[in-house]
């Protein structure tokens, strides 16, 4: 009996492992898709700065799927009024 409730233990020790590994893992990921997004938009606040293009093309440049994506994740960014 008491081999079958420490094997439970086992188990549970094992599973709680796993499932902090995967969220390790998770939160690496957003972490770099954060920073990719992060060098994307500083790179079209840099066009925007100092090129003639419209948004438009900077949202295009930048790998943007739409105009209206691009504003959206532009102002979540540099947007500090709140």
């Amino acid at each position: 009996m008491f081999n079958i409730a420490k094997r439970k233990r086992e188990k549970h020790v094992q599973r709680c492992y796993e499932a902090k590994d995967l969220w390790t893992d998770l939160e690496v990921a957003e972490g770099a898709r954060r920073g990719h997004a992060d060098l994307r938009l500083d790179r079209a606040r840099r066009l925007l700065k100092h090129s003639s293009m419209d948004v438009t093309e900077v949202a295009l440049a930048c790998g943007f799927t739409s105009p209206a994506h691009f504003s959206r994740a532009y102002r979540l960014r540099f947007d500090r009024s709140g």
